[in-house]
């Protein structure tokens, strides 16, 4: 259930920094990582980096977007309201299932780096916070909706809808501690 990517390239170099970065923050954390050891990872030099981002805070800010929140834009969130409840259940089990091959590119990835990056930045980035959760908050209210058809979701199916992204993201952090590859 994904939406249409757009078809604009992002420049190979751009690509290569940003997903530098990531490896670089999910180890070390954003205070841990220098400019230096990303450009040098990265095998660019500190101009082509500064062509792309002016800071190493503004490629931190798109590094998280990008791999945080772009598995969530992909996916057709609005478009959960329009299935059936099975159908959209079915429909998130393999979103969540494939979530941590979409944000770090390779499945059995330990989860538990890339989970503290993520809460991490929830505080160094109030506007990522935010974003993540007006996407829960659209996740739950159109679950919700298949829920209900035909009727609007009460208070009841949206609380039955926040225990299913709840038991979803409950898999991933279980899965995390238990070190139970995806």
């Amino acid at each position: 259930m994904a939406k249409k990517e757009n078809s604009a390239k992002t420049p190979p170099t751009r690509e290569k920094i940003l997903g530098t970065a990531f490896e670089l923050f999910i180890q070390h954390g954003y205070e841990g990582t220098s400019l230096n050891k990303i450009v040098g990872q990265s095998g660019v030099s500190k101009g082509a980096f500064y062509h792309y981002f002016p800071s190493k805070f503004d490629l931190y800010q798109e590094t998280i977007n990008r791999f945080f929140l772009l598995p969530f834009e992909k996916f057709d969130i609005s478009g959960l309201a329009k299935l059936s409840p099975k159908k959209a259940r079915a429909a998130l089990r393999a979103h969540y299932a494939s979530l941590g091959e979409q944000m770090t590119g390779s499945s059995g990835q330990n989860m538990g780096p890339v989970l503290a990056l993520m809460f991490d930045s929830f505080t160094r980035l109030p506007k990522f916070h935010k974003k993540t959760a007006a996407i829960y908050a659209s996740l739950i209210k159109n679950l919700a909706r298949s829920f209900a058809k035909p009727d609007k979701p009460d208070r009841r199916i949206k609380r039955r809808a926040r225990k299913f992204i709840a038991q979803l993201e409950g898999e991933i952090l279980l899965r995390t501690i238990q070190n139970i590859p995806e």
